[in-house]
């Protein structure tokens, strides 16, 4: 018998505020010294996320349809080992299951089998003692479900809350605390479930701050009185090496070496640990915990990669991993990571044990709505105008990785992308969408819900209790669409899906900003409801939650009756299909026999991006025709320059060279330039420059423009961990890793407008290189982000090679001295000399003397040198400031033409421009005879980006009628 203080927290309907209250009193009881474990009644990815932030700990499932009524206690006990108190979260209301199974994996029935105390969370924000009879009929509609007291939620003190606390204690259920409506609290829910693990500073407040309103307002001590009276639990915790074991005696069909051994067996005796790459990141946020315990006690090495940012996949990977996340959000993004998706796509067709649920099918498919994929499998993914929730019971379609044809597995999906073909050659499953009876499940999917199809859309507030609706953030009907979630209007006509995860999905309606849970690949549970506190007008006016009778057949449509989905091999399982594998664990043993035996992945250099062939197949690896080259992303995208891009005929923006002619006094010095036999002599130039910028020679170093710059930097010292912001000029890596570096990118974010912050570099990071302003975005970075890098040990190098079109150079720091500062200026582009490699160095002396320890003897040419010491003259800086002035107005002009057609731009201070005009628009434009430079090589942007250079009016008036041609329908 275990001792362990537990209760649920539950509701009448859908947004009632359950999440509000359960995140927050995890939080407050943390906050108080405790050690709280956190579940979600479920398959929910997103709340127990936040149970994990609001805990410190992983948040577990609790799902009898996924994991089996007999795992549902020893999860638990597993989920809460070591913790004083467990808080578990509901689903939807109380008492909804699947239709047609008296409540099946309903929070009741979890409640049941854990014999947990419930609290139960009442909204009465249009209610009085009306919400005494509510919660009288909960408390008595089940006897084997005992409520130990009730919370009211958006409720003050006062006449109004003395008559509901009467009425309840009258009814015999105490009131356990008043949790006032709260603004704060309800304004940042509209990003809550949304919002990826590099954005969480706003949910950790948010979550702090329910802590607090949850201590203030509810009688914690009452509460944990409710949690310790829950009795003792029969049964011992699940572990994830017995499930193995267990499996094991089960004679599971698991593949071993010459079958010599058990998947334990193997464990015990193989001294090497498989690497598994399971990704992670923004993208990549659902999986469950116990997957990855399961494979640690498989003997298994298991790894996180970030297919945003990782350029290859963990060196002697030997099994893949691609969970559930919001592909579709991040297409474009994970389209730039070309690297890694060579790498990947590799790993995949040399037969690298991969397993990929939902987002992972999405990533290794061709494309994405358009946008590249990995190409690992031949499917197109799209996104679709139906979502798809089904809760199966799915029948392996054919031996594969995994499983093995005719059995039979639990799962749920929840998607609004579909791919073509819906199944490879060898399908992964058959889908049944008709619900089995409980007599007739498999043993650990009694009552399979059944599959289901749902508007996201399909239920909208009531406008009938408009006059008592709340002035509250989420019922404005200005900024706010909001309606239940798409998992609650399942429950249809005798077919449901149990999953929910609080309350509905609230988004701005904009075209940047459009309803991601919605469009989500496979977020199962929506959006995660942690500002339910605030105004619900559709839970409460829509006939309590997803029960009302207003949802009819035309809120969803029933799946065909059942259907092949996904793709299978001896190395590959890909699906829709999410499975939690602690109620399946064979399927981990077999995925980690495979690892074992399988030989371990080495990816070449991560840049180099050479593996390309000098005849390109015309065929692509599934068949059909390939792009056109210029379709096609560039062999090596990190030496990728704008001069490629430009070819005869063509009106050139694809190149930021001034388009001006030389000065006469430049012209002539490069020309007296040529006329000495003797070596070229570069301290003439290097007196000039340091007299310019007011620094000592020793500050100085010319050098054969930006490109020799940073070569230098990169064999200059060994460095432990050199960083690059992107996006940015791609030179300075390419150098990196051609002097046998690894990098570390940090990738600045098209949603901050491109902007650094300081905190999102590494701390350990002894070499620092961003630009300013930086190529592509144009952005121009205050001088006080760019000081905050500075650290003891550490050298920032700051690229201002496009500093002089800025008027007045306001943010540089040449005229900075700062131990471990460098800037590198170039003269190439704002002088007309592209064909001259012209630059230099400014900066910290002793960082200087290491890059002129490694330069090879008489680098910079006499023209080179001449060209130095013309431009560094009082009368080279006024004419580079009328340049400057008249490249502001130019780019002026080139912005305001986008606005005109509502093309995306980042705002510039330099002479180029980053807009966002869609994907193929590049291509259109060739064709129509004008060259602007791709942007998808460039880490962090993808092909719908494009850079535009700063031209006089007359040609960019031609390039945006152009642009107004390939945008107009045909």
């Amino acid at each position: 018998m275990v001792t362990l203080p537990r209760l649920v927290v539950a509701a009448p309907s859908t947004g009632s505020g359950k999440t509000t209250i359960a995140t927050g009193l995890m939080a407050a009881l943390r906050a108080s010294g405790m050690t709280v474990s956190g579940h979600k009644v479920g398959p929910d990815y997103i709340d127990p996320g936040y149970h994990a932030l609001a805990t410190g700990r992983p948040g577990r499932n609790l799902d009898p349809h996924l994991v089996g009524v007999e795992r549902v206690v020893p999860l638990l006990l597993h989920g809460a080992a070591g913790a004083d108190v467990a808080v578990i979260e509901g689903v939807m209301g109380l008492y909804d299951g699947r239709l047609g199974t008296d409540g099946f994996a309903s929070t009741a029935h979890v409640s049941s089998l854990t014999s947990s105390p419930v609290v139960l969370v009442l909204d009465v924000a249009r209610m009085s003692r009306s919400a005494a009879a509510i919660a009288a009929g909960m408390a008595t509609f089940d006897p084997s479900v005992r409520v130990g007291g009730v919370v009211l939620n958006r409720c003050s003190p006062g006449r109004n809350a003395d008559e509901i606390r009467s009425a309840l204690e009258q009814a015999g259920l105490p009131v356990l605390g008043l949790l006032p409506r709260d603004e704060s609290l309800a304004t940042p829910s509209r990003h809550l479930g949304l919002v990826p693990v590099a954005e969480r500073d706003e949910s950790v407040a948010l979550i702090e701050r329910l802590g607090e309103q949850v201590a203030e307002h509810l009688d914690l001590g009452a509460l944990l009185d409710v949690a310790r009276s829950a009795p003792e639990l029969e049964g011992e915790a699940w572990d994830p090496a017995e499930a193995l074991r267990e499996d094991d005696r089960a004679g599971r069909d698991i593949p071993t070496a010459g079958r010599a051994a058990s998947v334990s067996e193997r464990v015990e005796t193989n001294t090497v640990r498989p690497v598994i790459a399971v990704a992670g990141g923004r993208a990549f946020t659902f999986r469950y915990p116990e997957t990855e315990e399961l494979l640690e006690a498989a003997g298994c090495d298991v790894r996180s990669f970030d297919p945003l940012s990782d350029q290859a996949l963990p060196e002697g990977t030997s099994g893949i991993y691609l969970g559930g996340g919001f592909p579709e959000m991040y297409a474009v993004d994970l389209a730039a990571n070309t690297s890694l998706l060579r790498d990947l796509r590799a790993a995949v067709e040399a037969g690298v044990p991969t397993v990929a649920e939902c987002a992972g099918l999405l990533y290794l498919a061709d494309s994405l709505d358009g946008v590249p994929m990995a190409g690992a499998i031949p499917a197109q993914a799209a996104m679709s105008e139906r979502l798809t929730l089904r809760y199966p019971v799915a029948i392996a379609a054919s031996d594969s990785l995994l499983t093995r044809a005719g059995e039979q597995i639990t799962g749920h999906e929840f998607h609004r992308t579909t791919t073509s073909p819906p199944a490879g050659p060898r399908a992964a499953w058959t889908v049944e969408a008709s619900p089995a009876s409980p007599e007739k499940s498999p043993p650990s999917a009694e009552a399979s819900p059944a599959s289901v199809e749902a508007s996201p859309a399909s239920v909208e507030a009531s406008s009938a209790t408009a006059e008592t609706s709340p002035a509250s953030i989420e019922t404005s009907p200005a900024s706010i669409e909001t309606s239940l979630t798409p998992i609650e209007t399942a429950v249809v006509a005798g077919e449901t899906a149990v999953v929910d995860d609080e309350s509905r999905v609230s988004r701005p309606t904009s075209a940047n900003s459009t309803d991601a849970s919605a469009n989500s690949a496979d977020a199962s549970a929506n959006s995660a409801g942690i500002g339910a506190n605030s105004a619900d007008a559709s839970a409460n006016s829509a006939g309590i939650g997803a029960n009302s009778a207003g949802i009819s057949a035309n809120s969803a449509d029933v799946a065909d009756a059942s259907a092949l989905t996904g793709y299978a091999s001896e190395t590959l399982h890909a699906s829709y299909l999410h499975v939690h594998w602690a109620g399946h664990p064979h399927l981990a043993a077999r995925f980690a026999v495979a690892a074992h035996r399988a030989a371990p992945h080495f990816p070449a250099m991560a840049g180099k991006c050479g593996e390309t062939s000098d005849n390109p197949p015309s065929e692509s690896r599934h068949g059909g025709e390939m792009p056109a080259a210029t379709d096609l992303p560039p062999a090596d995208p990190l030496r990728h320059h704008g001069d490629v891009e430009v070819g005869e005929g063509l009106l050139d923006f694809a190149v930021n060279v001034y388009p001006g002619e030389r000065p006469g006094w430049l012209e002539q010095a490069l020309h007296d330039s040529l006329a000495p036999t003797a070596y070229p002599d570069e301290e003439p130039a290097r007196a000039a420059l340091a007299k310019h910028h007011g620094r000592a020679r020793d500050e100085v170093l010319p050098t054969a423009g930006a490109a020799e710059a940073f070569t230098l930097v990169a064999r200059a010292r060994p460095w432990r961990k050199p960083v690059v912001v992107h996006p940015q000029f791609t030179e300075p890596h390419a150098a990196l890793e051609q002097a046998g570096h690894r990098v570390t990118e940090v990738r600045l974010r098209h949603e901050d407008g491109f902007t650094l912050d300081p905190v999102t570099v590494p701390e350990d990071a002894d070499l620092v290189v961003v630009g300013n302003p930086t190529n592509p975005t144009g952005v121009l970075h205050p001088t006080a982000i760019l000081r905050a890098l500075l650290r003891p040990g550490r050298l920032v190098v700051v690229d201002e090679a496009f500093m002089d079109a800025v008027p007045g150079e306001p943010e540089t720091l040449t005229g900075e001295r700062a131990e471990g500062l460098l800037v590198i200026r170039s003269l190439t582009k704002h002088w007309s000399i592209p064909g001259v490699r012209a630059g230099y160095v400014v900066g910290d002396a002793a960082a200087i003397s290491d890059l002129e320890a490694v330069r090879t003897p008489w680098s910079v040419s006499a023209t080179a040198a001449a060209a130095m010491l013309a431009c560094a003259t009082e009368r080279a800086s006024a004419e580079a400031g009328e340049r400057a002035e008249r490249i502001a107005a130019w780019r002026g002009h080139l912005e305001a033409g986008l606005r005109d057609q509502q093309i995306e731009y980042v705002p510039s201070a330099a002479s180029f421009v980053l807009a966002r005009p869609g994907a193929g628009v590049r291509e259109a434009l060739r064709e129509q005879g004008v060259a602007v430079r791709r942007a998808d090589t460039f880490p962090g942007l993808g092909p719908d980006w494009v850079r535009i250079a700063v031209r006089p009016e007359d040609p960019t008036d031609q390039l945006l009628a152009a642009l107004r041609q390939t945008r107009e329908p045909s």
